[in-house]
């Protein structure tokens, strides 16, 4: 499925020791523990590359590496969430209270945006694919819908044109460059 993406992506150096990249038993048990079905391309995506940096500008979470949240650890982020930002979104977006309370994080931007599934909008049953937002930085600013795919929300935003409409640049043409998180990782902000 990502095959013809790994060919035409650089992927970079880490810093210090690269995390794993989850195995079919971690998915499986992420998505037990959560009650939470990852989507099929979702699931292949971070086998085959795992958590990291796409463009040097999108971070893309992955569960079953560690835990830790500065490893993008995708069960750290959402239990971080859960407990230090659910009220704090909560609070910014209070016309966005039940989206924020059942939506699930699975990457961010170096500029402060989230991006994350809603559960309750499927778009593909059979390959669980789900719609996708992007939670601004600033308050005041609209929640967006991003794409209905974990591979739209790749090729479209991450690395095609789209991405300049949410985010806020004109200019900006795709590097097709991929970093792996690793252990030695600057902590996100």
């Amino acid at each position: 499925m990502w095959k013809r993406l790994q060919k035409k992506l650089t992927i970079k150096p880490t810093y210090g020791t690269p995390v794993r990249k989850p195995r079919d038993s971690q998915l499986d048990r992420f998505e037990a523990e959560y009650e939470f079905k990852l989507p099929k391309s979702y699931r292949e995506f971070v086998k085959l590359f795992g958590a990291g940096m796409l463009d040097g500008y999108f971070r893309i979470y992955s569960p079953a590496h560690g835990g830790r949240v500065e490893t993008l650890d995708l069960a750290a982020e959402l239990e971080e969430f859960r407990t230090d930002g659910l009220e704090l979104f909560q609070g910014e977006f209070p016309k966005y209270r039940d989206f924020i309370a059942r939506m699930i994080m699975f990457s961010s931007t170096i500029n402060g945006e989230t991006v994350v599934w809603d559960p309750t909008e499927v778009t593909n049953r059979r390959n669980c694919e789900y719609k996708i937002y992007v939670i601004p930085r600033d308050i005041g600013e609209e929640i967006e819908h991003l794409a209905d795919t974990f591979r739209d929300y790749i090729e479209g935003w991450c690395l095609g044109q789209e991405s300049g409409r949410v985010f806020n640049w004109s200019d900006r043409e795709p590097e097709f460059e991929f970093v792996p998180f690793g252990r030695d990782w600057p902590e996100p902000s």
